[in-house]
């Protein structure tokens, strides 16, 4: 069995509608430029800054939340993967609130023994090491489940088994040498299309840990 499963939440299990057209006009009037979210989570975590506009997006991430759509996929990925790990745990970009209302939409909120959101640290890389270091996890048995490239990257840094799901992919290559794909999968990250294929993988990584 398995540790723990960490998963991410928003491009994972589902998809918040968050109007990040507005937050965008908001983070241009503060800080007098454009920038992208994650950039701006790393550079200015933890400032008044930080606070002031984590507080505006929270507000419009609560009210994505009751739009919230729910990947067909999720449920059935939820159902055997719980029966294969010891502890479900969620990390996120998202504000700890709007974390706890989507997971009372999944039906997750007492089955997550820990939510790690972006009040807590701001990278993801930072994320799951709060997370392996706070439960005493062993990485070697311990899967993280995400949607993005740095998922991947950051998960394979601290040591976790990881699967990336990349729904509708657009694009492998992001220039004429650097095949994205190819990356991941020299890094061990295994990388599916969907949740459904991720089962069986999980299943093989459990086995291998008894």
């Amino acid at each position: 069995m398995l540790d723990a499963l960490i998963t991410d939440l928003d491009g994972t299990l589902a998809r918040l509608p968050i109007d990040w057209e507005r937050f965008y006009s908001l983070m241009r009037e503060e800080l007098g430029k454009e920038m992208k979210f994650l950039e701006f989570l790393s550079r200015f975590h933890a400032t008044p800054i930080f606070w002031r506009l984590h507080k505006a997006l929270e507000l419009l991430e609560l009210e994505a939340c009751e739009n919230m759509e729910v990947y067909s996929d999720a449920k059935a990925f939820l159902e055997e993967a719980q029966g294969l790990a010891e502890r479900l745990v969620i990390v996120t970009m998202q504000s700890a609130s709007a974390c706890l209302r989507a997971l009372e939409k999944l039906g997750l909120e007492d089955r997550v023994c820990m939510c790690v959101s972006r009040e807590v640290a701001p990278t993801r890389l930072k994320q799951l090491a709060y997370v392996i270091h706070s439960l005493g996890l062993d990485p070697r048995k311990t899967l993280f489940v995400g949607d993005k490239v740095i998922d991947g990257f950051a998960a394979s840094y601290n040591g976790l088994s990881t699967v990336v799901v990349l729904r509708n992919p657009r694009c492998r290559a992001v220039s004429d040498t650097d095949d994205i794909i190819e990356d991941l999968l020299s890094a061990g990250v295994v990388v599916v299309e969907s949740l459904e294929q991720a089962i069986p993988i999980v299943k093989r990584l459990a086995q291998r840990t008894i």
